[in-house]
């Protein structure tokens, strides 16, 4: 019983501790938040018609993309390579502007090139430091910001990942704690109560042990300890992500 106890509890500090260490392996990370201004004819009415540099274009959407260099690395334009950092229109969306709005780093200097396509954006810097974040504004023709990505090719970087956040307060996790620890207690009593029993019934008792790792580790998750406090993090709070 107690190995078997041990063995659950490792297991979750073993899930945890690569967690945190995944964040630092050569990441870059993104958040994406889309607002649709104009829809596509066709889907209820509409009688606004809105012209890009004198073009009409169906749908127009806004978008903020927040930037993130989780790696333990500082970036520079001199580690970029095909086409370094980019930020990429798919299906059939098309880029008509980018803007730099904020940045957790205020001595940086960014500027971007859209190409002739309006398909990929590309991102000129000076420098980034490890955990700083910028803030993008991107005026396109998609319908979502699942249409919007974001590339990194630099060296030291081996991912570029999508991400998000669950975003609850302090207040809003310390509510939720009273319930958690009455789910963890009537789990652990059904545990107990199996452990007593003979036969098959005995070796159910795995079962609430499971249940309460996997609450326990949900729970950890959504206090977000890693992030909370940085600096991109409450930039992307302040910006509705």
């Amino acid at each position: 019983m107690q190995n078997f106890i041990w063995f659950i509890l490792s297991g979750l500090l073993g899930c945890i501790g690569n967690e945190l260490t995944g964040r630092y392996r050569g990441e870059v990370q993104y958040l994406c938040r889309n607002e649709r201004l104009i829809t596509p004819k066709g889907s209820g009415v509409q009688d606004v018609e809105i012209l890009y540099k004198k073009q009409p274009i169906e749908t127009l959407s806004v978008a903020k993309m927040l930037i993130i260099n989780s790696s333990q690395k500082e970036l520079t334009k001199n580690d970029l390579y095909r086409g370094g950092l980019q930020i990429k229109a798919t299906g059939k969306g098309k880029i008509l502007r980018v803007d730099f709005l904020e940045s957790t780093d205020d001595s940086n200097i960014y500027q971007t090139d859209i190409d002739n396509n309006g398909k990929i954006a590309y991102i000129k810097f000076h420098h980034i430091n490890p955990g700083n974040a910028w803030l993008f504004q991107i005026f396109h023709t998609g319908q979502s910001g699942k249409e919007l990505t974001c590339e990194c090719n630099a060296t030291g970087i081996t991912k570029t990942r999508k991400t998000m956040i669950i975003g609850k307060n302090i207040g809003e996790l310390l509510l939720l704690l009273p319930l958690q620890i009455f789910c963890y207690a009537f789990l652990l009593a059904i545990g107990l109560v199996m452990c007593e029993k003979s036969g098959w019934l005995h070796w159910l008792f795995i079962f609430p042990l499971l249940l309460i790792v996997a609450l326990v580790f949900s729970y950890v998750l959504t206090w977000e300890l890693p992030e909370r406090f940085s600096g991109w993090y409450k930039l992307a709070r302040k910006n509705g992500f």
